[in-house]
């Protein structure tokens, strides 16, 4: 992506599958924002209208896959990058691990090109190889392979080899628990130490950019891609709501087409910084909080006191409030953190009576939300889907390791406890994982709703429209408020 934005091509990026880091790296990469495409959470016209709408001034499309080429929801395709190639007539580019690997490689390319005969290769590219030599060597073994299979009429020939990258270790994005670390985490440093421009450097020592290019599916807009809408009732012109954003490092998973849909629907988006901002902006009818690393800032979060009890008395006055994952987490009592052979305890905003605890396991996988008898946002029954990954866990009783609170920490814990006296949330989701759960979450309490399922609102965006007609119902005045 960065070796052809470099020579001027405006490329449009995308990720298969839920994965809200890779788009960040992506849009460092290019300067354009970068779309998550799924084929179990969305539907196919969906994800047809977010690849066309994207790529509609875009001179190149490059599709960044997700684990495997075949590997998605269960047994079947669905959910995998090969679903999405068919889906939008793209041609694939295999990227093979070839360390320590030799004329194995073309068995390994063989044995994906017969996979799935439907499935148009481009071509392959080496990752790690050792040396020029160890690239020509497993370049031949696959010319050589397709010369055996013809003198044997065997059926197909293997696809080209069209480069090999060398190994370059220190080009490796760093790691953290949830995955990479953020593009341009490091504020001093944005541009994450010229290691994009050093990853351009080496795939344009590497690869014939020129060949890539023209070997690529033209982009050529789908006929039918304007009769694609938005499956919502726009038929009535409604008033513009301002919805505030909790945007920065903390908070900073966000599907690019939910922040659309939005948009579409007349939400005025207002960012603010839990990090940074001392204040909500003004003229709020509702919050949207977001996944992202809470715990990775919970003393900096903790200590803008000023806009956590902003935060918990718009929730108290019946505010529209939205969380997701860390936005859950920020939303609770307090969150403990491991910090070497013991733990801290942060307080974080007190709009729900538990408390949140970092784990050693995480929480990974595809689930469904159906709306448990409750008619807050849709009818009983209806469908949304997302996925979970976290590594906190949600805890109703008083937070562990008394001992190593200040007693300032726990006064205003206690305090926050308080306030719910009688008051428990309501479990508006029944939750069906892809490991075969089923499970209530959701938690609502007035108008604040906090869960740890991101969801991706292109399958249910009937939820966001109802959600924004409660958030006008809501006086920015902060007067009165229509509750749930």
């Amino acid at each position: 992506m960065r070796a052809f934005s470099r020579r001027g091509l405006r490329v449009q990026p995308f990720k298969v599958g839920p994965d809200f880091i890779d788009p960040g790296h992506h849009t460092l990469a290019t300067g354009r924002r970068s779309h998550n495409l799924d084929g179990w959470m969305i539907p196919a016209t969906v994800n047809q209208k977010i690849f066309w709408d994207a790529t509609e001034d875009a001179d190149l499309a490059i599709i960044e896959g997700v684990m495997g080429l075949f590997d998605g929801y269960g047994m079947g395709e669905m959910g995998s990058t090969a679903e999405l190639a068919k889906l939008l007539g793209a041609s694939v580019l295999l990227v093979i691990d070839a360390q320590g690997m030799g004329r194995s490689a073309a068995a390994i390319l063989q044995g994906f090109q017969q996979f799935d005969p439907a499935v148009n290769f481009l071509g392959a590219i080496l990752n790690r190889v050792g040396s020029d030599r160890h690239r020509n060597w497993v370049k031949k073994a696959c010319e050589v392979q397709t010369q055996y299979q013809s003198q044997r009429q065997s059926p197909g020939k293997i696809m080209p080899i069209l480069g090999g990258l060398p190994r370059q270790g220190k080009l490796a994005i760093p790691r953290r628990h949830l995955g990479l670390v953020l593009g341009g985490e490091n504020e001093s440093d944005p541009g994450d130490g010229n290691r994009l421009d050093k990853l351009g450097d080496w795939v344009e020592c590497h690869l014939n950019l020129d060949l890539l290019h023209q070997k690529a599916t033209p982009l050529q807009q789908s006929s039918t891609s304007k009769f694609f809408s938005i499956p919502v009732n726009n038929t009535i012109k409604k008033a513009p709501v301002n919805i505030g954003i909790a945007r920065d490092h903390a908070f900073c998973f966000h599907y690019e087409y939910n922040l659309e849909l939005l948009r579409k629907l007349g939400a005025n988006l207002i960012e603010f910084s839990p990090l940074k901002d001392s204040h909500l902006p003004h003229n709020l009818q509702g919050i949207y909080i977001a996944g992202g690393y809470p715990e990775l800032h919970g003393k900096v979060l903790s200590e803008n006191k000023t806009l956590r009890q902003e935060i918990a008395n718009a929730s108290k006055r019946g505010m529209p409030i939205y969380a997701e994952c860390g936005g859950l987490i920020y939303l609770s009592q307090s969150v403990e953190i491991r910090d070497g052979d013991g733990y801290k305890t942060y307080p974080m905003v007190g709009a729900m009576p538990f408390s949140t605890a970092m784990g050693d396991r995480s929480t990974l996988g595809y689930c469904e939300v159906r709306w448990a008898g409750d008619s807050s946002f849709l009818p009983a029954g209806a469908i949304a889907r997302g996925h979970c990954f976290h590594y906190s866990q949600v805890r109703t009783e008083q937070v562990r390791t008394k001992q190593v609170k200040t007693e300032q920490i726990k006064t205003e814990i206690d305090s926050q406890s308080d306030t719910f006296s009688g008051q428990e949330p309501r479990k508006i989701y029944q939750i069906h994982t892809s490991q075969g759960e089923i499970k209530p979450e959701g938690y609502l309490l007035r108008n604040t709703l906090a869960s740890y399922v991101h969801m991706h609102w292109g399958s249910c965006p009937e939820w966001v429209e109802n959600w924004l007609d409660l958030c006008r119902s809501h006086c920015p005045s902060h007067q009165h408020s229509h509750c749930i």
